[in-house]
């Protein structure tokens, strides 16, 4: 029985470890503002540290369209394919540093068939940056009856601009299939 006790005893006093509340409050104004500004409709924040605990919170709708939803912290966001980000943003940073590419020509120097007046101006870095202007994804959202590299690249210099480059944030899958291309005809 002085057993049970004890260990009531210490269970009790014993420290329960937590994450600090300092960052947490800043990654919470980080989601916040990503949200507020529109850069993102929502998310899902999950912060763990083995033996210090863990903080979860949802922000946001789920999606903007068809009809905004609200998420929860169980809510799968489409967060796209991170091969595109990851993989074709340092091929282009591996052609930068070669002097293989300039991130800051025009698209229409290394796709010139792409886009007319409206293009002119939209560079590299914007595909980069998801300030381009052009759409978040191609029609059907990749399940067109469109088939091939070459037919994608065709329908997305053949979009129009949702807003002018450089003027607004919008993840686009469009910017990187471009980016591909481009990467395609420079294989070393």
């Amino acid at each position: 029985m002085r057993t049970l006790l004890l260990l009531a005893l210490l269970a009790g006093c014993a420290h329960t470890p937590s994450l600090p509340p300092k960052p947490l409050a800043r990654a919470d104004a980080a989601v916040l503002r990503f949200v507020a500004d529109g850069q993102l409709p929502g998310a899902a924040l999950w912060i763990e540290r083995l033996g210090h605990g863990t903080y979860h919170r949802a922000y946001g709708q789920r999606a903007v369209e068809p009809t905004p939803e609200v998420g929860d912290e169980a809510t799968v966001y489409d967060a796209a394919s991170l091969t595109k980000p990851v993989v074709t943003a340092t091929l282009v940073q591996r052609l930068r540093e070669r002097g293989q590419l300039d991130i800051d020509a025009p698209l229409q120097r290394y796709l010139p068939g792409c886009g007319g007046p409206e293009k002119a101006g939209l560079t590299l870095r914007q595909l980069l940056t998801h300030s381009s202007g052009l759409p978040a994804s191609l029609p059907g959202n990749g399940a067109g009856d469109w088939a091939g590299a070459a037919a994608a690249e065709r329908i997305a210099c053949g979009l129009p601009l949702a807003a002018p480059p450089g003027t607004q944030f919008r993840y686009s899958d469009v910017n990187f299939i471009l980016l591909g291309r481009i990467l395609e005809d420079r294989k070393s």
